[in-house]
């Protein structure tokens, strides 16, 4: 094996523990029993930044064509088994250093491509930056959470933007979705708790506003098979976000809040997108010659947000059972996701080889 195979391999093994983990830890804080983790503390960090860091990471890494790139991945993954282990200062530093490669690998990008887009994700991959560093100093979550919040926004955000280039998308649209995102980041980030909070809260309902607007979904529902599903999960995830965004708005500095601002955001839209690119980007990453897409991906797509639907009226209502069913299905349709898209790989591989020996039977 090559040693670039065997440091991807090394990563996605990193990678989905750190889901598996996190989910187990969001389970503990609920008040779950079963297999505790000791993690329940370090849930936020290890789905953000061990799972979702280290995934964007490899993701970018892949195309890249300097092969020690990989060793950023790996480190920033490197994160979970310190969590795991009770180190959670060396885990923080670990993103800290991810989140600083990161970095680096945009800079090279843009040496390369002077591209718009790469600019907004570079901006994402530094509000990561200083949300690690705030975390690793302080161990607070919440202090880091608005630019945890902006690191994965403008990563989408960029991402999105890069595909106004094949739609009759004005400038001066873009350069309101820029300005949208600025005042996200500026309001959210440095001033959450001086009154940022309203003005966040109303940019990020515009952002989720201008993306049902302009985003290339219209188009793509109107295809069938795995356009079609992803259209229809981005859509559900924008929707979302205009939650996170009401939320910032219409119910400023309480415990309720909070709780339904971290969901609807990082379960509502996040997993949308993952949900969304997720036949996609695995290809690229395991160098697959097919996209792993089957219908039965809807079932735990629309179960994912029914179920946190649920968790939201509990954590609005007080009351606690729907909040923690709610919870644990997330978990479930999360994972019953990967499951299918595990499964898809498995069969459609095993159709390939197939195919290449009986094309060699009949040469």
């Amino acid at each position: 094996m090559k040693k670039s195979a065997y440091f991807s391999a090394l990563t996605a093994i990193l990678v989905v523990l750190s889901v598996i983990l996190g989910i187990f830890a969001g389970f503990n804080r609920l008040g779950w029993s079963g297999l505790p983790t000791g993690l329940a503390g370090e849930h936020g960090a290890l789905m953000t930044g061990s799972f979702l860091g280290t995934l964007i990471i490899l993701e970018r890494t892949v195309t890249a064509n300097k092969k020690w790139f990989l060793f950023i991945p790996v480190l920033n993954g490197l994160s979970l088994p310190l969590f795991l282990f009770g180190l959670p200062e060396l885990a923080l530093l670990a993103l800290v250093a991810g989140s600083a490669g990161l970095c680096y690998i945009y800079l090279d990008i843009i040496n390369r491509y002077r591209e718009l887009y790469f600019y907004v994700m570079l901006a994402g991959s530094v509000c990561w930056l200083i949300g690690n560093l705030l975390a690793w100093k302080y161990h607070f979550y919440p202090q880091a959470l608005a630019w945890w919040i902006s690191f994965l926004l403008l990563t989408i955000c960029g991402e999105r933007l890069e595909l106004t280039k094949f739609l009759p998308v004005k400038k001066w649209q873009k350069w309101f979705f820029l300005v949208l995102m600025a005042v996200f980041v500026l309001a959210g980030g440095a001033f959450y708790h001086a009154g940022g909070q309203l003005a966040a809260g109303l940019a990020l309902f515009m952002i989720a506003l201008w993306l049902l607007r302009f985003d290339m979904i219209r188009k793509s529902f109107k295809r069938k098979g795995l356009h079609r599903f992803s259209a229809i999960m981005l859509g559900i995830g924008y929707v979302w976000l205009a939650v996170s965004g009401m939320c910032m708005l219409l119910f400023a500095y309480t415990a309720v809040a909070y709780d339904v601002l971290v969901h609807s955001f990082f379960l509502g839209f996040i997993f949308s997108m993952i949900f969304a690119h997720g036949p996609v980007i695995l290809p690229g990453i395991a160098r697959l010659p097919f996209h792993p897409f089957s219908p039965g991906l809807y079932v735990s797509g629309v179960l994912l947000h029914l179920s946190l639907v649920l968790r939201i009226c509990g954590s609005f209502h007080g009351i606690y059972p729907l909040k923690f069913w709610g919870g644990i299905f997330n978990g479930i349709f999360i994972a019953a996701y990967f499951l299918t898209i595990g499964y898809q790989v498995f069969r459609m591989k095993k159709a390939v080889i197939v195919k290449k020996d009986m094309a060699g039977l009949f040469s």
